[in-house]
């Protein structure tokens, strides 16, 4: 129930399942760049790379609401690439 995720990574290996929590359950998710790296989730988070830009952000979305809208684009991208029937489908048809 966090109005905002700080979610930093160290290394930029595939996604992050904490990450993929945190867009599909929470709200603002703060990242660096390569905790997004080749995700297709750019448009989903708030990128900082040094500890000034994550304060600045932490300020701007502290009092910003979360809208429906952003809940709509969020679900839009997110089922496009990570739906688990949709993927499943997939592999069924991959295997056989």
């Amino acid at each position: 129930k966090a109005h905002i995720n700080i979610l930093p990574s160290f290394n930029s290996t595939g996604i992050k399942i904490k990450l993929l929590n945190a867009l599909f359950n929470g709200r603002h998710c703060i990242v660096n760049a390569a905790a997004i790296d080749g995700t297709g989730l750019e448009l989903l988070c708030h990128v900082a790379n040094d500890s000034s830009a994550f304060k600045k952000i932490i300020a701007d979305l502290y009092d910003l609401e979360f809208t429906t809208n952003d809940q709509e684009l969020r679900k839009e991208i997110l089922l496009s690439k990570y739906n688990n029937e949709e993927n499943a489908r997939r592999l069924i048809q991959w295997i056989y």
